[in-house]
C-alpha cells in the first residue's frame, strides 16, 4: 500500500519547478498535475499485485513541525481517488495519518509491503517497506527494507525505541528536536539505555498519572544531561555541553511522544474498519481497470479531445489492463 500524501505534494512540486524553469504550457498547464497522476496510476496498474492507496484522514494531528495545521483534503484528492478506483485499486481514508495506518496494517499482516520514502513508518511499527522508485529510467528498481534486517544490523538503534529517540532528538513532524544535537550524536546515543527508557516512558504515558510521567521524564533528562556533558557511555565522539545546556524542563514534549508511540489508527477507533474494501486483499483475482469508467473520468477531468483521450487509454490504461488479464489466463 502506498502512502499518497507525499505523492500529491511531489507532483505539485515537480510541475511548479518546471514552470519556474520556463517549461511550455503544454507541459505545465492546468492538466499537468493530473496527467502526471494518470501516468503514475498507469505504471502501478502494470504491477501484478493488489494495491490500495491510503490518504490522511480528519484525525491528523493539528500541529506539524511547530505549525498549526487544519485538516483539508489536497486539491488533487478527489480526482486521485476516482481514477485509482477506476484503475481497479482500493482507496482508503485513514482515521489519522496514512503512514500510521499503513504501518499498523503492515504490522498485523493485512499488507505485505508499504511503499513510501518516509522512514517514520518503522517507528510506527512497520515490518516491510519498499522505498518509492527513484530512478526514472528503471521504475522496477527499488530498495526494500525490513524491520528484521535493520534490527540484525543494529538491534538497539533500529528498534522502535531507537527510531523514536532519533526523531525526538533530531526533530520530526511533531518534535522540534534538541538544539545542539545533530544526527550523528543522536544516532550514537540511540544505542544507549536512554533510548529504551524514553520509549518505556512514552508507551506507558496513557496509563500512568501525570505526576509519575513528570517524575520519570525529569530523571531521564538528568541522565541525558550527564551523558551529553561527560560522554559517560563512550558512544559519542566527544562531549556535547551545548546540547546538555539546551535540554530544559520542556524537552521532550510529552504530547509529541504520545503521537509517535500511539498514533491514531483503526486499532484505536471503535467501530472504524476498512469497510467494504476489506475483501479486496483476499480476492482470488487481480482487479483490472474499468475502461468505461476511466474514459468517463478522462472526459470529466481533462480538457482533451477524443484523439487525446484515446491516446491516453492506449498509453496508460491498456498496458495494465492487458498485463492483469494475461496473469489471470496464465494462473
Amino acid at each position: 500500500g502506498p502512502d499518497n500524501s507525499p505523492w500529491l505534494f511531489e507532483i505539485q512540486t515537480c510541475v511548479a519547478a518546471a514552470r519556474h524553469k520556463g517549461a511550455s504550457w503544454a507541459l505545465t498547464g492546468s492538466d499537468a498535475e493530473r496527467n502526471t497522476l494518470l501516468k503514475r496510476l498507469g505504471f502501478w496498474s502494470q504491477i501484478p499485485a493488489r494495491i490500495g492507496f491510503f490518504f490522511d484522514g480528519p484525525g491528523v494531528p493539528d500541529i506539524k513541525r511547530g505549525t498549526h495545521v487544519r485538516y483539508r483534503p489536497h486539491g488533487l484528492t478527489r480526482d486521485f481517488k476516482d481514477l485509482a478506483q477506476a484503475f481497479g485499486f482500493a482507496v482508503y481514508e485513514a482515521p489519522g495519518e496514512a503512514e500510521a495506518e499503513l504501518s499498523y496494517l503492515n504490522n498485523i499482516g493485512v499488507l505485505d509491503y508499504i511503499v513510501t520514502s518516509d522512514c517514520d513508518v518503522f517507528m510506527f511499527g512497520a515490518k516491510s517497506v519498499i522505498r518509492s522508485p527513484r530512478i526514472r529510467k528503471n521504475r522496477d528498481k527499488v530498495d526494500v527494507f525490513t524491520s528484521d534486517s535493520l534490527s540484525e544490523a543494529e538491534p538497539e538503534r533500529h528498534s522502535r525505541a531507537g527510531f523514536l529517540f532519533l526523531t525526538v532528538m533530531v526533530g520530526g513532524d511533531y518534535a522540534k528536536g534538541l538544539d545542539g544535537c545533530g544526527i550523528t550524536t543522536a544516532y550514537a546515543l540511540a544505542k544507549s539505555h536512554h533510548a529504551q527508557t524514553l520509549w518505556d516512558i512514552a508507551s506507558t504515558a496513557a496509563q500512568l498519572p501525570p505526576v509519575d510521567i513528570t517524575e520519570r521524564l525529569a530523571a531521564w533528562r538528568e541522565g541525558m544531561r550527564d551523558e551529553l556533558r561527560t560522554n559517560r557511555s563512550g558512544l559519542m565522539g566527544g562531549r556535547r555541553g551545548s546540547a546538555a545546556d539546551n535540554l530544559d524542563a520542556t524537552f521532550p514534549d510529552i504530547s509529541a511522544l504520545k503521537l509517535y508511540v500511539r498514533p491514531l489508527t483503526t486499532a484505536a477507533v471503535t467501530g472504524f474498519a476498512l469497510g467494504d474494501n476489506m475483501h479486496f486483499w483476499s480476492a482470488p483475482r487481480l482487479s483490472v481497470p474499468d475502461i468505461e469508467e476511466v474514459t468517463w473520468l478522462l472526459c470529466r477531468i481533462f480538457d482533451w479531445n477524443w484523439a487525446e483521450i484515446f491516446g491516453s487509454l492506449v498509453t496508460h490504461v491498456l498496458p495494465g489492463y492487458l498485463t492483469r488479464q494475461l496473469i489471470e489466463v496464465s494462473a
